[in-house]
């Protein structure tokens, strides 16, 4: 039996480059201007891209001549000779309007635009406006669409599982996109110049499915494009290899120097220099050929301030070497020989110093920038400077400067919304990220997948997962369908629920699509049953995995090594360790201090420290976290002077103890009534300035009661006030326990009434009983067993 994916043709539908008319807003319709330079730029990149993805059996293609070019350039880069072109797919007849500029078009004719939707495809057309012809021999909405969505349903069937290009004009386009619109709605859209939209038409049903809207990325800047892939034309690659070559054997060869200049033209222009130093691949060889082009050893030397672009060469590879100090030197000696970096340059540092995590230089530079030549770095630069802003939660300026890029041609891509609305999100701001998708291109508008991703990534992380099924409803609806990211987000926040019913709905759904679960998914799967003390099942989903041919990662044997350790499966866990290190894996931290604190509490030591050493061995540190299993484990274990030499060790390495492991000490030194050694404890969390909460003093309070020791506990329970920590139900039935053991049933009361202000328990009894009360009392709970039942049980206990 065939796969449903068998059944379905994927059209793969491009817009035209860019002509003259396009930038000079001129109706097109059916006129037949060719490509200009930007076009047939813009046609190659789109060429290039889908020349990485699968072969197309087929190209279909508009005989226009702007669409034409298109594809003939496409054909080339995906190696397909079976190129058509036809009238079936030509843009609309626009009537007499076709010639003139957009802006007289409609103030010379408006009633012609009377429900007219180039563009933008609005809500609200009915068919009375779908029917309008444009006068002049124009053509309707509906014969356009009926023309090109004709001709395109007897392609599909001649291509049924297979991958179609088809190459058309903007208004065409759109009215493909229209056929997969919910009925009486349609969804506005733009439909940039080498834009991608997908299709996938049922070879059974004939229905038509908008997969992927795709506009570019990236737009093409106006002025000629940068191959940085391109060999320099000034420079050759056998003559760059020679530079290099020569330069790093400056130290010891003697004739470097005149060798340097055999390889380079006489006299030595500043551009051919730039196209050297951009040729070598390490700084120091490019400073060493700036040296000694202007060094008076050079006959043809050039002075500093001819050499403007050969410095913003230079400066632009320090950047990719992250080299800062070089480029501040370099800066200022251009400052000081008047040379003006170019504007590619400092893009270029603004980027690389956004990448380093370098606000403030990434912000003086586009500052600079601005002053310099009135303008922004081009876009792939200011993404990288709007991601870091928005990285570090500086949400006005990344507004601001986002607003600035909208503002600039060119200034703002796809990518740059996407940066904003995913941080917006990542806050649980989602409307604000939805509100900022339709500030830019409409109410109702949401332009790609990636963006519904974004969106229901956001409310899943913010568990409201309502409105994230509500948005998966909706994108289904415009015809998106939901990809691996989609359900990712969706099966990560049900994990975190514990819904595992909804989960295996969502894996069905997922199979039925004909998608196969990433590793992040499976992860996700396990994390969830592991948390809920489901990891015999975890292990079931990893032998699922492995039959689907995912491998799985390093997360994901963490995550079952420590769903085994809390269940007390140690062995199991070290086994899926050893897995790991099998499969090449490298195991970290969170792999080994699982295992490290379920053999201390199983008492096996000795298992405990050769893990302890593996994980140093593989160049591992022990953090606090490490130490701290360790310590508990050998605690719980009953090996507190153990636990107090981890903790010695720990200081030596210069890794200190945090509250936590404090906490865990004292527990364990009162349980062996080692009561000076817990205020010993106690007195160095203080003068480390680790503040003790309520547990610890709850803890040191109970062991000294225990010890018939009220007058200290006493002291403690002062002290613990004193310090401005509220002491809590337990630390107040230990010392009400202490002072009724004492017969002090007057400090006893009084405890009590403070303990219903300050806890404002409502109901909470303690029994004064006849004089052999001291033989009733219950001494044998510790403060953790005495947290865990309600306030009056916990008094009433205390005499029963």
């Amino acid at each position: 039996m065939a796969k449903e994916v068998d059944r379905f043709v994927e059209l793969v539908v491009v817009r035209h480059g860019e002509t003259s008319w396009n930038a000079s807003r001129i109706v097109q319709g059916q006129m037949d201007p060719e490509l200009n330079e930007i076009g047939k730029q813009q046609a190659v990149v789109v060429a290039r891209r889908l020349a990485r993805e699968a072969r197309p059996a087929a190209i279909y293609s508009s005989d226009l001549k702007r669409a034409a070019e298109t594809a003939e350039i496409i054909a080339k880069a995906c190696d397909v000779s079976n190129l058509m072109l036809t009238e079936a797919l030509r843009e609309r007849h626009m009537g007499y309007l076709q010639g003139l500029m957009w802006d007289d078009a409609v103030n010379k004719s408006p009633g012609v635009f009377k429900g007219f939707a180039n563009f933008e495809v609005k809500n609200g057309l009915d068919f009375d406006d779908r029917n309008h012809e444009l006068p002049g021999g124009g053509e309707s909405l509906n014969q356009l669409s009926e023309r090109c969505i004709s001709y395109l349903n007897k392609v599909a069937q001649n291509h049924i599982g297979e991958r179609v290009i088809v190459v058309g004009h903007g208004a065409a386009i759109l009215e493909l996109c229209r056929h997969t619109d919910p009925p009486n709605r349609s969804i506005r859209r733009k439909i940039p110049n080498t834009s991608l939209n997908i299709f996938r038409i049922s070879g059974v049903t004939g229905r038509w499915i908008l997969e992927r809207l795709l506009p570019r990325i990236t737009p093409l800047p106006r002025r000629r494009l940068r191959r940085s892939h391109s060999p320099n034309p000034l420079i050759s690659p056998a003559v760059a290899a020679s530079l290099a070559g020569v330069l790093a054997t400056r130290s010891t060869n003697p004739t470097w120097a005149r060798s340097l200049a055999a390889l380079l033209p006489s006299p030595l222009s500043d551009a051919h220099l730039a196209a050297a130093v951009s040729s070598l691949p390490d700084p120091d060889l490019a400073l060493a050929l700036l040296s000694w082009s202007q060094s008076p050893d050079h006959h043809e030397a050039l002075p500093g301030p001819a050499t403007p672009l050969a410095h913003s060469a230079l400066l632009r590879l320090l950047a990719r070497s992250r080299r800062f100090d070089a480029v501040d030197d370099t800066l200022q000696s251009m400052s000081l020989a008047g040379a003006a970096p170019t504007r590619a340059c400092l893009g270029a540092l603004v980027a690389a110093y956004a990448d380093a995590g370098m606000l403030g230089k990434a912000t003086d530079m586009c500052e600079r920038l601005r002053e310099q030549y009135g303008s922004l770095p081009e876009v792939t630069h200011c993404n990288r400077l709007l991601k870091l802003l928005v990285e570090q939660r500086r949400w006005d300026d990344a507004r601001k400067l986002y607003d600035e890029m909208l503002g600039e041609d060119s200034g703002a891509d796809n990518y740059s919304t996407c940066v904003l609305v995913r941080g917006l999100c990542l806050e649980g701001r989602v409307e604000e990220g939805l509100k900022l998708i339709e500030a830019r291109w409409g109410a109702g508008c949401i332009p790609h997948v990636v963006f519904y991703n974004v969106l229901i990534d956001g409310y899943c992380r913010r568990g409201d997962m309502g409105r994230g099924l509500l948005l998966l409803g909706e994108m289904e609806a415009k015809g998106f369908l939901p990809t691996l990211v989609t359900y990712g987000s969706l099966i990560n926040c049900l994990g975190k629920k514990g819904d595992l019913e909804k989960i295996g709905s969502l894996f069905l759904e997922m199979r039925k699509r004909g998608l196969s679960p990433n590793v992040q998914i499976y992860n996700s799967v396990i994390d969830a049953l592991c948390k809920c003390w489901s990891a015999t099942q975890a292990m079931v989903i990893l032998k699922q995995m492995f039959a689907s041919g995912c491998d799985p990662d390093i997360i994901t044997f963490n995550t079952l090594i420590t769903g085994l350790c809390h269940e007390g499966h140690v062995r199991k866990a070290e086994h899926f360790l050893r897995e790991a290190i099998r499969r090449e894996l490298n195991p970290n931290q969170l792999s080994y201090t699982p295992l490290i604190h379920g053999f201390c509490m199983r008492g096996e030591l000795m298992a405990a420290s050769d893990l302890l050493m593996e994980m140093m061995g593989r160049g591992h540190t022990p953090d606090v976290v490490t130490f701290g299993a360790l310590i508990h484990g050998l605690v719980v274990a009953g090996k507190v002077s153990e636990a107090l030499i981890v903790r010695e060790k720990m200081t030596e390495r210069q890794v200190f103890p945090d509250v936590n492991i404090y906490n865990v000490l004292i527990s364990g030194l009162c349980k062996k009534h080692m009561l000076p050694a817990a205020k010993n404890i106690l007195e160095e969390m203080l003068e480390k300035n680790v503040q003790p909460d309520e547990f610890v003093y709850a803890t040191l309070i109970d062991g000294f009661i225990r010890s018939e020791n009220l007058g200290d506990a006493r002291k403690i329970f002062e002290f613990m006030e004193h310090k401005g920590v509220r002491p809590d139900i337990v630390s107040c039935n230990a010392m009400i326990k202490g002072y009724c053991q004492f017969g002090m049933m007057s400090e006893a009361i009084l405890c009590m009434s403070n303990m219903r202000k300050q806890l404002e328990v409502e109901r909470a009894g303690t029994f004064i009983v006849p004089s052999n009360w001291r033989s009733g009392i219950n001494v044998t709970k510790s403060p953790t067993e005495i947290s865990t039942q309600r306030p009056e049980v916990l008094l009433t206990t205390q005499l029963q």
